[in-house]
């Protein structure tokens, strides 16, 4: 909800602390949405470098979301 601002304002930095909290609890759907955060620059510093190194990984284990 705070990624996409459904039902309140966007907030894509609080977004990604939540979805790292998730990511380091291995929930890989976080770990993606923390990726796609982080590739485009929304609410965290643009690295394609580390989104792609959650996205291979994730895509491999048949996240069609991640691929």
């Amino acid at each position: 909800m705070l990624d996409a601002g459904v039902g309140v304002p966007a907030q894509p930095a609080l977004a990604a602390d939540y979805y790292l909290i998730g990511c380091n609890r291995r929930d890989e759907l976080s770990c993606v949405r923390l990726a796609t955060l982080r590739s485009l620059g929304r609410g965290v510093p643009r690295d394609g470098d580390a989104a792609l190194a959650v996205l291979e990984p994730a895509c491999a284990n048949g996240l069609q979301e991640a691929c």
